[in-house]
């Protein structure tokens, strides 16, 4: 059985625990901006205190992959200051986004409990 590939598989992957902390003010990226910066980025990201990493490649045309626990071909897209991935194009799932230099963090809902959930990371080069 496939997994659905959401902010809040990825969050249990790398066991992140969940953050109510505003996201932090930072390079303030939104829509055209923040995809031509994502854009054939690998974003890095990875849990305190383990060595469990997510790798999530982002490719231009908003295809890429993400390596969970398996190398999964995703779509991807940016909405005004968010990042959308997911497993088909008309499934996205969003997370808010904000990038200060080469570090990332992304802070998405944690489904219908309500509170929220943040991942912070690496952006390199592919």
């Amino acid at each position: 059985m496939r997994t659905k590939l959401t902010w809040t598989v990825i969050a249990a992957l790398v066991m992140v625990a969940a953050c109510d902390a505003p996201a932090p003010e930072v390079d303030g990226l939104r829509g055209p901006a923040l995809e031509a910066r994502l854009t054939n980025q690998r974003i890095t990201l990875s849990a305190p205190n383990t060595s469990r990493k997510v790798t999530i490649d982002l490719r231009a045309g908003g295809v890429g992959t993400a390596t969970l626990a398996q190398r999964q071909s995703i779509f991807w897209t940016v909405e005004e200051d968010r990042l959308c991935v997911g497993r088909t194009q008309s499934n996205l799932d969003c997370a808010r986004t904000a990038i200060a230099g080469n570090r990332i963090t992304v802070r998405f809902a944690r489904g219908n409990a309500g509170g929220s959930e943040e991942l912070s990371g690496t952006l390199s080069p592919l």
